[in-house]
């Protein structure tokens, strides 16, 4: 007995010590840090670095130019439920599958895991020292206490709360123990939720179901173009892209602008003043003009893009006699580039009307493309060209998680303050007795639980456990210090006695 006086002696100068160097007041501080570094910083980088983020946006898997400076992209379109679990926010780069797995795998394991490690550190404490502020009123049940103090955030904690809600004699206990239900249900479930809100998606193209077929052609078939009316010998709707009628376009604008004609309604001087393209459309007339004999006009080689426009001019130029037809072959026969144009929805010289798209040589309108476009996943046929995937998250749903996760967190911080004001018994507010763990939980148990079945530690080790348990959570035939509603752990097991010694 001497020895074991000795050995609590030096327990209780050892605790006393750490105890007054971490005081209440460095406790609160600590707890504010770990509220904002845990709670809020992971919301407000969020926030700053994600916009809209309450809006799910289209993973883009293709775009079009619909003009100069313009383009419209492609993508997957979600709405109600279904755009929460979408994963709208992906990376640029794609990686191969291994790779895509290796990074939801660490996602998974290290942010999933070490968030929800790092919450049931912290709930152990806050709920521990909420449990010590709840004994100083009424005695909580054994199994509410075990719960919490021994197995921590777990489902069986979970259960056993529940179980004793009813059990309760305040109705402070009622909603201090549903409260610390939920919040251990959050624990839980926190690597679902951050392992749901992120992941990876395999890359997709915009692919178009050719309007009245079955068949899928990639997007970028569909080429700017116009398409033509009333040409003899071609059928209507046949279509030629801009990029194919450039060269004639340019060489035919140069001819009207630089050669004497027959073609112009009005001076052609006062081009200059009305703008040359609005000029150029209400100032000439294409049926039956003449150019003169015995001009020429010198037009640059160059390069053309999907809209018709000049993308690299060279410095060589061709020169042609301003008499000299300028010709295109439509359909596999050659026509007056004038005759031709005057019979298409093109009528404007070198200028790009958006609407139109060629596919082959037939004309589709914009709406149709639309409506028909779809993002179809990437296939590939090799080594050399295999599927790729891209990872992210979901902006919604990891706004919405985040958002839970700081609340949850103040409401933790909300509790912890409050389990400080009483002090705690034993010193759960940061006492003499330091507060509770799990080795001081487990004497305490088993002084409650020889106390009320009397019988010896050693006794309590060899019986049957679901006797035991009958009798410690208020079964049938449960007697003792249950009083036939189970056992109880009250404030007499954590109070000092006069020299200094506690219950338990």
């Amino acid at each position: 007995m001497a020895m074991a006086g000795a050995i609590y002696s030096r327990v209780e100068q050892k605790t006393d010590g750490t105890s007054s160097v971490l005081t209440n007041h460095r406790r609160r501080a600590v707890a504010v840090a770990t509220l904002f570094i845990f709670g809020f910083l992971p919301l407000i980088l969020y926030f700053i670095f994600v916009h809209d983020p309450f809006t799910s946006k289209p993973v883009v898997c293709g775009s079009r130019e619909t003009t100069i400076g313009e383009s419209q992209d492609y993508g997957s379109k979600t709405s109600g439920a279904q755009s929460i679990f979408t994963i709208d926010r992906v990376s640029s780069q794609s990686f191969p599958f291994w790779e895509a797995k290796l990074i939801d795998t660490i996602w998974d394991l290290f942010v999933g895991r070490g968030m929800q490690f790092l919450a049931s550190a912290l709930s152990y404490t806050v709920l521990s020292d909420a449990l010590l502020r709840a004994i100083q009123s009424s005695p909580v049940p054994y199994r509410t206490f075990s719960g919490i103090s021994i197995n921590g955030a777990s489902a069986t904690t979970v259960i056993a709360l529940i179980r004793d809600l009813g059990r309760h004699s305040r109705r402070r206990a009622v909603f201090l123990f549903t409260y610390s239900a939920l919040a251990i249900i959050y624990v839980l479930a926190m690597p679902t939720l951050l392992s749901t809100m992120a992941g990876y998606i395999s890359t997709a193209s915009a692919y178009v179901q050719v309007p009245e077929t079955s068949q899928y052609v990639p997007n970028s078939d569909f080429v700017p173009g116009f398409s033509f009316q009333g040409l003899s010998g071609v059928a209507n709707g046949t279509c030629m892209s801009y990029k194919d009628a450039g060269p004639a376009d340019a060489r035919t604008a140069t001819q009207l602008g630089k050669c004497n004609s027959t073609c112009w309604t009005v001076d052609l001087d006062d081009r200059y003043h009305t703008g040359y393209w609005a000029y150029i459309k209400e100032h000439h007339n294409m049926d039956g003009c003449a150019f003169f004999r015995n001009e020429t006009y010198d037009v640059f080689k160059a390069t053309y893009d999907e809209f018709g426009f000049v993308t690299r001019k060279s410095t060589k130029t061709e020169t042609y006699n301003c008499n000299d037809t300028v010709t295109i072959d439509v359909a596999g026969k050659t026509f007056p580039f004038l005759t031709a144009v005057r019979n298409s929805t093109k009528t404007n010289f070198q200028i790009y009307t958006s609407g139109t798209y060629c596919y082959g040589t037939r004309a589709y309108q914009q709406q149709q493309i639309d409506a028909n476009t779809k993002c179809l996943p990437d296939v590939g046929s090799g080594n050399d060209d295999a599927s790729t995937y891209r990872w992210g998250f979901s902006s919604l749903l990891s706004s919405i998680v985040l958002i839970v996760h700081a609340l949850w967190c103040i409401s933790m911080f909300a509790v912890w303050m409050d389990a400080q004001k009483g002090g705690g018994v034993g010193g759960g507010g940061g006492g003499a007795g330091g507060g509770l763990d799990q080795l001081r939980a487990l004497f305490t148990v088993a002084a409650v639980a020889c106390e009320v079945t009397e019988m010896s530690a050693a006794q309590l080790a060899k019986a049957p456990r679901g006797v035991v348990e009958k009798v410690l959570d208020g079964g049938a035939g449960s007697g003792g210090g249950g009083g036939g509603g189970g056992a109880k752990v009250g404030a007499e097991l954590f109070e000092m006695d006069e020299g200094g010694k506690g219950g338990a």
